[in-house]
């Protein structure tokens, strides 16, 4: 919801002015940045309810699926026209980077936390983006190797492990060994233990 920063922005200190979507998102269409929802059959009533809350909190349009093509038609103009009025960003907001960034700096700089990258299953090391590229990838969330969100995220670290050191090195794990029991072996030692190893 809105609480948790759900359709929020906060301001990127290296681009006055604007806020983090021009940077980890650039400039895409309406669909791409959640303006339109579709509303499906197959849909519980639960489900349906959370679809027409997530779009009140993103600003976003609801239309049935099978709705008829005049529908589609207007609904598409309208979900246009209000990622143009918001300045074409995220219809989900950008706060949550923000929020992350902060999260990550505490756990490096005050817990000397060993941070761990999990993949999807069996793309573990695939999908990295570089952090100058985030906004000429075709497709964020083309579900390889991670989510979109992740890929921005694993490109921050990547950025700041070039511009600040080992601290932001991390692990990477294959999300299906964490039924396996096998993913305790990322929480492991610091950077400069003899125990640490990077994957």
């Amino acid at each position: 919801d809105v609480q948790s920063g759900l359709g929020q922005h906060a301001p990127d200190p290296e681009n006055p002015g604007k806020c983090y979507c021009h940077t980890i998102y650039g400039e895409r269409d309406f669909r791409a940045l959640g303006y339109l929802r579709y509303m499906k059959r197959k849909h519980t009533k639960v489900e349906k309810q959370r679809v027409c809350h997530h779009a009140i909190a993103t600003n976003a349009v609801v239309v049935d699926a099978s709705a008829p093509e005049a529908v589609l038609s207007d609904k598409k103009k309208e979900a246009e026209k209000r990622w143009l009025e918001s300045g074409k960003v995220a219809s989900w907001g950008c706060a949550w980077f923000h929020q992350w960034k902060l999260n990550i700096g505490k756990a490096v700089d005050e817990h000397s936390q060993q941070l761990v990258v999990v993949y999807l299953p069996g793309q573990k090391g695939r999908g990295k983006v570089e952090w100058n590229k985030l906004t000429t990838v075709d497709d964020l969330w083309d579900g390889v190797g991670l989510g979109g969100s992740q890929k921005i995220e694993v490109a921050y670290l990547d950025r700041m492990r070039k511009e600040h050191g080992n601290a932001y090195r991390y692990k990477e794990l294959d999300a299906s060994h964490i039924a396996d029991g096998s993913w305790k072996a990322a929480a492991g030692p610091r950077p400069g233990h003899p125990g640490y190893d990077i994957r």
